[in-house]
């Protein structure tokens, strides 16, 4: 696809853009204390010498909130709305970043799969400006590989969002 350049994970950047995507995990596996002494300074290193960043992390990094804010030109935040909150995520970064959901794990807060996870995250944005839905067919298992499947996902995203256009007119 012209114009996007597709990293690990499903996470994207645009291309004629400025940053890095970073694979950081360790969000939601230390405490705030510890992320802010020994990764924050390179995430900001990071962000610095590339022109920002895009973090993506799964597990729950709610507690990393004020560390995440702290990052020096925060392009995006990849993660899991299915073990993030993706009503906390939304409150405390919408209009400052791009927020990137998808459905993750699918076991803390639990979606019957990638529409019910998509129709939960239009509800809650209160806009689309910064929003972006990653809905992937790895979380499909095996009918990953059938292009009628992904075919009927990508029309559901499609239908999704045309929903949420008329509802708002």
């Amino acid at each position: 696809m012209p114009g996007i350049h597709r990293l690990p994970h499903a996470t994207t950047v645009p291309s004629g853009g400025r940053g890095i995507s970073v694979r950081d995990d360790v969000l939601a596996a230390i405490g705030a204390k510890l992320y802010r002494e020994f990764c924050l300074p390179y995430r900001n290193e990071l962000s610095e010498e590339f022109g920002g960043v895009l973090v993506h992390s799964c597990g729950n990094f709610v507690h990393q909130f004020d560390n995440l804010a702290q990052i020096r030109a925060l392009r995006g935040i990849n993660f899991g709305a299915s073990e993030t909150p993706f009503e906390a995520v939304w409150e405390r970064f919408a209009g400052k970043t791009a927020i990137l959901a998808r459905l993750g794990l699918n076991e803390d807060i639990h979606f019957e799969g990638n529409r019910d996870d998509l129709q939960h995250v239009l509800r809650t944005a209160t806009d689309n400006r910064g929003l972006g839905v990653v809905v992937t067919p790895e979380e499909l298992g095996s009918q990953a590989a059938d292009l009628a499947t992904i075919r009927r996902l990508a029309e559901q995203v499609k239908e999704a969002f045309a929903d949420r256009a008329t509802r708002r007119r």
